[in-house]
């Protein structure tokens, strides 16, 4: 009978902590989310040199 009555209560818990009506919505976009700020954003990304690390990966593969 108590297990019942503990899988009644979890089986409850769960439903009355489920998202509520008044939760935010997903689909707003604001400023930062756009397209063009989001390649700005990528085009400012330094990668250095990845020519020259990969020649110093592949130069320490070589030594070992």
């Amino acid at each position: 009978m108590a297990i019942v009555v503990l899988v009644v209560v979890v089986i409850l818990g769960f439903w009355l902590m489920g998202p509520s009506a008044d939760a935010p919505s997903d689909t707003a976009t604001t400023e930062s989310d756009t397209t063009a700020s989001i390649s700005q954003s990528l085009d400012s990304v330094n990668l250095g040199d990845l020519d020259k690390e990969m020649q110093d990966v592949t130069a320490e593969l070589n030594n070992l």
